[in-house]
């Protein structure tokens, strides 16, 4: 379920639509499973409804079930073919997308999207960015269900495998160990600044990876990285981010140039891997108290003055893995004595209570702004015992790395 959740809002926010819906197909009976909004901002689980003519239209799911091909409306009110479809008319749709989810031409679901206000909005840029998304989620949709399949002759195992996990575990523990390794840095090098952080995996490995180092006498550099995946899968990507970033993090080249470089050796050495990761570099200049940053469709961190939210460290290109020689802004702040940033991987904000409400975004700026008066550490801290209440519990469903940022005081 939160896997779909989490796609529905990276395919949003990569289409250009105002409104999707995820349509799962059990035995030739499709169901509406999730469905996100831009206009309500959230993700919506919805149980397995049955479809609805008052909620998509019905005419344009049954052709893409049927074709299994992409269809693409680029103003859905002006087509011979669909025009006269009841939700259509009645909701005034302009651009459309029905994609199937396809795993060996076997239809495993149906990817729905419309924008009411403009037309043309899905470009071939984006239709070729959501295919990569929909193959992806494809794969993990039938493993899911290959899994639950297959659950019951697994307990049949359970005295052979309990065995095999006890050497996992102890690999496991190996693998962690050198994970965690490669997480620390010499906090006492960094005389200025007061950096920390707090990492916390799903499981004993996880894919979020960090790393803090100096670029220059007055000059520091913050790498924040969130492989797609959980535990050793996600854990050996963030060994191939380490090995490239590493490389090419001293370099003598403008800011945006290192993530770019990063993007196309991780996609010329690794794209037989499929996997993406977001990112995040920040300098920070103690000497002019400048900060410098580009984030390659990392979650925006957040700078806080006077203990309130000033700025958002926003998106300034897409995540790395999708396509070569894609270009990255990077943006420039004050960043005076007092002031304090807070960068973090998604699975702080996206974990889900009992009740499948999101922790959210909003709550952790507020949550951040509450305990400004407090230290870094103790702040962090702070948001993290709010997190565990909402959870009231639950099992973390995602790596959790927060990093906080500010001046030592003199």
């Amino acid at each position: 379920d939160h896997l779909l959740l989490k796609f529905m809002k990276v395919v949003i926010e990569n289409a250009g639509a105002e409104r999707g819906l995820f349509l799962l197909n059990s035995d030739g009976v499709f169901t509406i499973e999730v469905e996100y909004s831009i206009q309500n901002k959230e993700t919506l689980k919805l149980n397995s409804i049955s479809l609805d003519s008052e909620l998509l239209p019905l005419s344009i799911i049954n052709y893409t079930g049927l074709s299994k091909e992409i269809l693409v409306l680029s103003d859905a009110g002006k087509n011979s073919r669909f025009r006269n479809d009841n939700y259509i008319q009645e909701n005034k749709v302009k651009s459309i997308l029905c994609m199937p989810i396809l795993n060996q031409n076997n239809l495993i679901g149906i990817l729905y999207l419309e924008n009411k206000i403009a037309s043309n909005v899905f470009t071939k840029t984006r239709i070729n960015i959501l295919e990569i998304l929909g193959a992806q989620i494809a794969i993990s949709i039938q493993n899911a269900r290959l899994y639950q399949h297959m659950e019951d002759k697994v307990k049949e195992r359970t005295k052979e495998l309990n065995n095999s996990l006890k050497l996992i575990q102890k690999d496991l523990l190996v693998a962690k160990k050198i994970q965690e390794k490669t997480l620390t840095f010499e906090s006492k090098l960094i005389e200025e600044l007061e950096i920390i952080p707090i990492y916390i995996p799903m499981s004993e490995v996880g894919g979020d990876f960090y790393t803090v180092s100096k670029y220059s006498d007055f000059t520091y550099r913050v790498f924040l990285a969130d492989a797609t995946g959980h535990g050793v899968q996600a854990a050996l990507i963030t060994m191939a981010i380490k090995g490239i970033y590493d490389n090419i993090k001293n370099l003598k080249i403008q800011l945006n140039e290192v993530m770019e470089i990063l993007n196309n050796e991780f996609i010329n050495r690794y794209s037989i891997l499929n996997a993406f990761f977001t990112a995040i570099i920040i300098d920070i200049d103690v000497k002019n108290h400048k900060i410098n940053y580009v984030s390659a469709g990392h979650p925006q961190g957040i700078l806080l003055k006077n203990g309130k939210l000033d700025k958002f460290l926003k998106k300034t290109g897409k995540l790395i893995g999708i396509e070569n020689d894609v270009f990255y802004n990077s943006v420039k702040f004050d960043f005076f004595p007092g002031d304090r940033i807070f960068i973090f991987t998604d699975g702080i904000f996206e974990e889900f209570n009992t009740e499948y409400e999101e922790f959210g975004e909003k709550r952790l700026y507020e949550e951040f702004e509450k305990n400004s008066n407090l230290n870094i550490f103790d702040s962090i801290q702070n948001v993290q015992s709010e997190l565990n209440k909402f959870i009231m519990g639950k099992e973390m469903e995602d790596d959790i790395t927060v990093i906080g940022i500010g001046y030592k005081e003199k």
